[in-house]
């Protein structure tokens, strides 16, 4: 009896060991899935031998979480593209309103074809005189330029240099004056004549103030630009025609006389463009280049008083130019007598 008493307990024993281990299995197996509750990661590690970040997540999980952060990315990467490409775009835009197009450096052959005009010479671009806004000049532009003189011989400009533009070469062709000598480029502007050696003598390239140097015979210089300087600002032009001017004073004879003359108008109506050069910006421009003349103690010739119309206004009609900027003989001749005139 006792025997079996015995033997009775020692299946009890034996059953609640299988069921105490049964439940260590299940506790140990539940850990195993959630070891960021029950354990610390270096105690989950010491117990099973692995990284709680290995079993964080099922593969599928891990695998969905990886590929939508990378689609985020992507996204975030278009959208930063898309917004740098918008401000580029954006940029560029502004600089082709600020800075209009046109070259700064002279062809290395020079040529006496015409340069291309800036704006068509088309009738939609006459403005009838009721609906024209620049004023009107039917005087002088300033009381500074030269008055009205005794009509000078052409011998007058034996000793004489010219330095400008394609409209310089225009007088140049025109053998008016057929002793001066000209330093002219077609597209010649107040930065090209101080940085391009667009003088040509004996096939040798000169800087504008080493030629200069090389002629103190010169004893009149007329000067003049503005017309392919109509994309500066006024200020822009005041500065680089007052350092060319200097930087012709320092290299001609000291005893030499500088004429700076007026530039002449365009084609009517040319303020309807969108090129920036009109008649309005050349007045501006005679009137700034009549300032720098007198500050400079040299004289200026307003040429573009023989342009003035019956209304007042001054500009070329269709009858005067063949493309709205350049001129016909009879106005190259007009220039001519002009300088002639008021020396």
């Amino acid at each position: 009896m006792d025997g079996r008493k015995t033997h009775r307990w020692q299946f009890i024993l034996f059953l609640t060991v299988i069921m105490v281990m049964f439940v260590v299995s299940v506790i140990v197996l539940s850990a195993k899935n959630n070891v960021n509750v029950l354990f610390s990661p270096e105690t989950y590690e010491e117990l099973f031998g692995t990284d709680t970040e290995e079993t964080d997540k099922k593969p599928e999980e891990t695998d969905a979480v990886t590929d939508k952060a990378e689609t985020e990315t992507e996204e975030t990467e278009e959208t930063d593209k898309a917004e740098t490409d918008e401000t580029t775009e954006t940029t560029e835009q502004e600089t082709e309103q600020t800075e209009p197009p046109i070259e700064t450096d002279p062809p290395s052959n020079n040529t006496d074809e015409p340069v291309p005009p800036p704006v068509q010479n088309t009738d939609g671009y006459i403005i009838p005189p009721s609906q024209r806004t620049e004023p009107a000049f039917n005087g002088k532009i300033s009381e500074y330029a030269v008055s009205q003189s005794d009509r000078a011989d052409d011998s007058f400009f034996d000793n004489a240099l010219f330095i400008g533009d394609s409209r310089t070469q225009a007088i140049q062709n025109s053998k008016a004056f057929k002793n001066s000598a000209f330093f002219a480029y077609q597209g010649l502007n107040t930065i090209t004549a101080m940085k391009s050696p667009f003088v040509v003598e004996n096939d040798e390239e000169l800087m504008l103030v080493d030629a200069l140097a090389r002629h103190p015979e010169y004893k009149k210089i007329y000067v003049c630009f503005g017309i392919n300087d109509f994309w500066f600002t006024e200020s822009a032009f005041r500065e680089k025609y007052s350092l060319l001017i200097d930087a012709i004073k320092s290299a001609a004879s000291p005893d030499a006389q500088i004429y700076m003359y007026a530039v002449a108008p365009v084609l009517d109506g040319m303020q309807k463009s969108s090129s920036g050069l009109n008649n309005h910006k050349m007045v501006k421009f005679n009137q700034i280049a009549c300032e720098i003349a007198q500050s400079r103690g040299v004289k200026f010739v307003d040429v573009s008083e023989a342009f003035i119309k019956e209304d007042g206004f001054r500009y070329l009609t269709k009858n005067e130019s063949p493309d709205g900027v350049h001129l016909n003989h009879a106005q190259v001749a007009m220039i001519c007598e002009y300088l002639r005139t008021h020396t």
